[in-house]
């Protein structure tokens, strides 16, 4: 079904805000989405989750959601299990592959099982005991290995007697440079690089102040990358060259911090790798619609998965629009294409 079949502009319901960490964000993805709508020639409408429960919405008066919540209810599969709850398609991916790809522990362990390269980590959680005391035996206790094959960390100590972490952790290949992250946080808020044992309490409580499950993730020296899909089709391959090393949420807001680039130079073999790990690693979370992928390209050529992203960014900094615009979609065009999609589904249903 789309609205040439319905023989109208389509009345759309945006939702964006919501009560997240990510609310600006998505605030501002939300007037975006408007914006191309109205430019498409669609009647949309904002809906601000926040102050608006979804029960209250008059949903007959629309023909799709169009959802542009970031973080939280919008993108860990709540709103999206209340929309099939109210009969309301949707954009986006349905409640299992948003749950899944939320939170990073549980996409490495669908990753693990489906063999796809994603690094080293230990997940940790506030309520088992206090820190900074116990963290590296908590760290070695549940360090979980990279697939396929091993990956450790570039710093000096790198015989195993000299690690700084107890022979449990090394034996999985975890090794100092760490990145300390919320398990279920986007937009790298609550990120840290922790390159010393005494820089670890500091990112851990950095970590835990937006969620009480932390992953301790191998850090590894390489290039990044992002890949924007359209289903499972892969848009123009993005670098991201940050001025830190970590692309901070300040790197990705604001202008002058990040270099992103399509011209990135890669062999054809290599740029086919990280498309073909984007396509699995969405494909094993069973993501639809725009999905946002990002990678780490080691220093001997092999991508790592770094996580999915089922509702991405549609602000003006946002990294997949720029892709789409790459491959001939404007705004307008890339939202078109996923009121459609959404449309089609419910269709099919």
């Amino acid at each position: 079904m789309t609205w040439e079949y319905i023989g109208r502009p389509l009345r759309v319901a945006v939702l964006g805000g919501g009560d997240s960490p990510e609310r600006e964000v998505s605030l501002a993805s939300g007037e975006q989405v408007l914006a191309a709508l109205a430019a498409g020639g669609h009647d949309g409408q904002g809906f601000d989750p926040a102050e608006t429960p979804l029960d209250s919405i008059p949903w007959h008066q629309f023909d799709v959601c169009f959802i542009a919540l970031h973080g939280g209810a919008g993108e860990d599969g709540r709103v999206q299990s209340d929309l099939e709850r109210l009969n309301v398609p949707y954009t986006g991916s349905g409640p299992t592959a948003s749950r899944l790809a939320m939170s990073k522990s549980a996409s490495k362990e669908r990753w693990r099982q489906a063999g796809i390269s994603t690094l080293s980590y230990a997940l940790l959680e506030a309520a088992e005991s206090s820190f900074p005391g116990s963290a590296w035996e908590r760290i070695a206790a549940k360090a979980l290995p990279s697939l396929p094959g091993q990956t450790r960390g570039t710093t000096a100590r790198q015989s195993r007697g000299d690690s700084v972490f107890p022979g449990g952790a090394w034996e999985q290949g975890l090794n100092l440079p760490l990145v300390v992250k919320p398990d279920s946080q986007g937009s790298s808020l609550g990120v840290s690089l922790v390159r010393e044992p005494e820089e670890l309490p500091t990112a851990l409580e950095a970590a835990f102040a937006f969620d009480p499950f932390v992953v301790a993730e191998q850090w590894i020296e390489g290039r990044e990358f992002t890949v924007a899909l359209l289903g499972l089709r892969a848009l123009p391959l993005l670098e991201i060259v940050a001025a830190e090393p970590i692309f901070s949420f300040a790197a990705k807001y604001s202008t002058g911090q990040t270099q992103l680039t399509f011209e990135h130079g890669l062999p054809a073999t290599q740029e086919a790798a990280i498309r073909e790990a984007a396509v699995a690693a969405a494909a094993a979370l069973g993501t639809r619609s725009l999905a946002r992928v990002d990678l780490m390209l080691d220093r001997v050529g092999r991508p790592w998965v770094l996580e999915v992203n089922t509702v991405p960014g549609l602000t003006a900094h946002s990294l997949a629009p720029r892709a789409a615009a790459r491959a001939g979609f404007d705004l307008p065009s890339l939202c078109g294409w996923m009121l459609r999609e959404a449309l089609a589904l419910e269709a099919v249903a």
